[in-house]
């Protein structure tokens, strides 16, 4: 099998000697070894060739796609040599290695640059804004894309691109919210699903990218959301996943309404109580076995007339989904607060 290579990904980009874009810069392509040109192509397929030369756009990027080995030659605006390379291959394709052609999961989680994700100013509980500098999107064949300048408002209120993509609202469930692409029309749009592995694509749309999630309570509001690429603050002083628990073996702590199944990190403000004047104790482990532990002391004083605390921020990594274990000794009891989470 003839495996058809990408130059460079997801663009191939020359720099001048001052390390700046080499803007009508020349790519030539050769068959390896000699100086017969050979086409480079348009896509994956390797079905549209390019013109050889291939002219660099103004931030001295073009898509080429190689399918064999090549000489490349690299020139100026001005026909000057800057590089000559002989016998390469390019930047294997994962669609056309057979091993990579069906992966189980297509989400391209981490790779998008600078994206900003949060509730709509005007419509804070049915919409969510999508911003990012550029995204690289596939298809459920691996085939991939790149888009810039992203600016997309997704709506529950809508159907297809930019809204839900399939079925009606349903109250408390999260929401994935992805990116997807009409390579078509040359147009991306926000899509709200179920799923996180596999959305109901609109008409015309065929490349996706999930970027996170939105949780729609029980009264169909999206809670409110701060995202910074993976990072994730949530704006709910009321998001307990555990409110005085005194439990004295472990016990299951679940956030299955306040972090989506998606999340690595749980950002946890939790809280140590004693009414007693005695040291109590609170352990938070990741998973029921005793792996993960993190301790918890509370020093109380010489009354016990008043209610004393001890709070931590903790940065908590889950191995089971939207699930901790804790328990505390007699006379205390431990809350905890889901602030935010991490992809």
């Amino acid at each position: 099998m003839t495996i058809k290579n990408l130059l460079a990904y997801p663009k191939f980009r020359a720099i001048d000697a001052n390390g700046k874009p080499l803007a009508g810069g020349l790519v030539f392509t050769y068959t390896a070894g000699t100086p017969n040109l050979k086409d480079s192509y348009t896509g994956p397929t390797c079905s549209t060739a390019n013109a050889n030369p291939v002219v660099l756009d103004s931030n001295g990027e073009a898509t080429i796609y190689l399918n064999g080995e090549y000489k490349v030659v690299l020139k100026t605006s001005a026909s000057g040599t800057v590089w000559t390379m002989d016998n390469i291959q390019g930047i294997p394709v994962a669609s056309s290695i057979e091993a990579a052609a069906a992966p189980s999961n297509i989400a391209i989680m981490g790779m998008y640059r600078n994206l900003v994700m949060k509730n709509t100013a005007t419509s804070l509980t049915t919409e969510m804004d999508v911003d990012c500098d550029e995204i690289i999107l596939q298809t459920a064949s691996a085939a991939v894309i790149r888009t810039a300048s992203v600016d997309l408002t997704v709506d529950i209120t809508a159907s297809g691109a930019n809204g839900l993509d399939t079925g009606a609202e349903a109250n408390s469930t999260w929401y994935y919210i992805w990116v997807v692409y009409n390579s078509t029309t040359s147009t991306a749009a926000g899509l709200l699903s179920a799923s996180s592995t596999s959305p109901t694509m609109p008409s015309g749309y065929t490349y996706m990218g999930l970027v996170g999630a939105v949780y729609n309570d029980s009264g169909g509001d999206f809670d409110t959301i701060y995202q910074l690429d993976k990072h994730v603050h949530r704006d709910d002083n009321a998001a307990y996943a555990l409110n005085t628990g005194i439990s004295t073996t472990y016990a299951t702590v679940s956030m299955a309404d306040e972090l989506p199944p998606t999340a690595k990190i749980a950002n946890l403000e939790v809280t140590m109580a004693a009414t007693a004047s005695h040291t109590v104790y609170g352990y938070l482990k990741a998973i029921a076995t005793g792996v993960g532990t993190y301790d918890f002391a509370l020093y109380t004083g010489v009354t016990a007339t008043a209610i004393f605390e001890y709070k931590d921020h903790v940065n908590f990594l889950l191995q089971n989904s939207q699930t901790a274990y804790y328990r505390v000794s007699t006379g205390g009891n431990m809350t905890i607060i889901v602030r935010g989470w991490e992809y």
